[in-house]
């Protein structure tokens, strides 16, 4: 088995620690809407909507900004969104 370290992989190490960061933070947000629902009675009955839970890796991410952005840096923020930059070529 090969392993890789983050770098080899176009993930920064600051993007494991967003990422950490970011779950522990919805575990605390999912425990106040839990108590939340539990004093008002329950949850809203509500019908859900389908949601499609496929997402792509940052991989897929960064090779399609390289693709359609040349130039273009992407990174990881706090619960799952990221930051897309391209700065305008000086010529």
């Amino acid at each position: 088995m090969i392993r890789r370290s983050p770098a080899c992989c176009g993930v920064a190490s600051a993007d494991y620690a967003v990422e950490l960061a970011s779950a522990a933070v919805n575990v605390a947000a999912l425990i106040v809407v839990a108590a939340g629902e539990w004093l008002n009675g329950g949850p809203d009955p509500t019908p859900n909507a389908p949601v499609d839970l496929t997402f792509p890796t940052m991989n897929q991410l960064r090779h399609e900004a390289r693709q359609h952005l040349p130039g273009s840096t992407i990174r990881r923020r706090p619960f799952w969104r990221h930051l897309l930059t391209q700065r305008k070529p000086l010529a």
